[in-house]
């Protein structure tokens, strides 16, 4: 599962029930992604603030030559932007979405990442684009630093390893302790630290995540959680049941999606984070995701509570869909006899039998 499917962070587990990485949160689109798949790349100036019309200054992809005029999106720039299209780049109409590129720095940074190959359709990374990337983690140009992040928050989390060796503890707490750090970030540093802990990172991640319980939620709760479970262990855990799973439903929402993320990505934990996750399938503003959840991991245990939850007249549709789609799955000979007579009646809220969860439902 990749970073940023573990960052997307919650948008809310009720209305995406997909398994996210612990450092996915979406940021505008970056330099890197808007050229990654561009017919073309230029760095032009916009003949009047606000207009539609830009002379091109700089070809960085292309055989498109200087001075030609093309038209894009309007924008309020004043200096030279880079401008991309996704058609032919000798349409007059350039498609993409003009971006500042008034820093020589980012210019140059921009020359080198349009030589990069793309990911194939369906990837989410490319070894030789993340060794490129992970050296501008926390550049001081905002645009590098956003590439750096959207590239390597969409890489699966095993791919992280060698590079958070490569940064290391010690830099990456010290980007998580500086008061600067965007949010976002945060969650990818987060992430990256689970992988390369220090001998005092659980005791102070524990520091993080109490503290974290009397603020307003932040974006980066969700990968904060996650760490703290992947490098406190079990006591980790019990922390997160006491001061989380016991709280809101914000606070809940943030502690299973880290719990679930921590069972997918580290499998061996599943013993210890199950009970954690049963406890909140009597929330049905939660049970939907833990259901499918709990079948994709080919959980059983809790199939009668989940019976239950489906026959419940108070539960939501979805959840009932999800809850029989759970049974449809269970291997257990009684409840399989229990799904006959509803086969043979169907409710209102299913008009078609459902298949069992599949893997291949989720992004990978």
């Amino acid at each position: 599962m990749h970073i940023r499917l573990l960052l997307y962070l919650l948008t809310t587990l009720m209305l995406s029930q997909a398994l996210a990485c612990p450092s996915c949160m979406q940021l505008q689109i970056s330099l890197s992604e808007e050229f990654e798949y561009a017919e073309a790349v230029a760095v032009a100036q916009p003949l009047q603030p606000g207009g539609t019309r830009y002379r091109v200054l700089r070809v960085l992809r292309g055989k498109l030559e200087p001075g030609r005029v093309v038209v894009a999106a309007a924008s309020a720039f004043r200096k030279p932007v880079f401008l991309t299209t996704t058609q032919s780049e000798g349409s007059p109409l350039w498609s993409g979405q003009p971006m500042s590129a008034e820093s020589e720095r980012v210019i140059e940074f921009a020359e080198e990442v349009v030589k990069l190959p793309a990911r194939k359709p369906g990837t989410s990374y490319l070894p030789k684009r993340l060794e490129f990337f992970s050296r501008y983690l926390g550049d001081r140009e905002k645009a590098i630093a956003d590439s750096a992040y959207a590239e390597l928050s969409a890489a699966p989390y095993k791919e992280l390893r060698s590079f958070s060796r490569q940064l290391g503890q010690a830099r990456l707490r010290s980007w998580l302790e500086a008061q600067g750090t965007p949010d976002e970030y945060r969650s990818l540093y987060y992430t990256m630290l689970s992988q390369v802990p220090g001998p005092g990172d659980a005791a102070w991640l524990k520091q993080k995540t109490l503290a974290a319980r009397r603020q307003s939620p932040v974006g980066s709760l969700p990968a904060l959680l996650f760490a703290y479970a992947q490098v406190g262990g079990d006591s980790a855990l019990d922390v997160i049941r006491q001061h989380y799973l016991a709280g809101d439903l914000t606070q809940r929402i943030m502690a299973v999606q880290s719990l679930r993320i921590l069972v997918s990505e580290n499998p061996q934990r599943k013993k210890a984070v199950l009970p954690l996750l049963h406890s909140q399938l009597r929330d049905v503003r939660l049970a939907g995701g833990l259901i499918r959840d709990l079948a994709l991991w080919q959980d059983w245990s809790c199939a009668q509570q989940i019976y239950e939850i489906m026959m419940d007249k108070k539960s939501y549709s979805y959840v009932k869909i999800s809850a029989l789609r759970y049974l449809v799955g269970c291997p257990k000979p009684e409840i399989q006899e229990k799904l006959k007579n509803i086969r043979s009646h169907p409710p209102d809220w299913c008009p078609t039998w459902p298949t069992p969860f599949s893997a291949k439902e989720i992004p990978q």
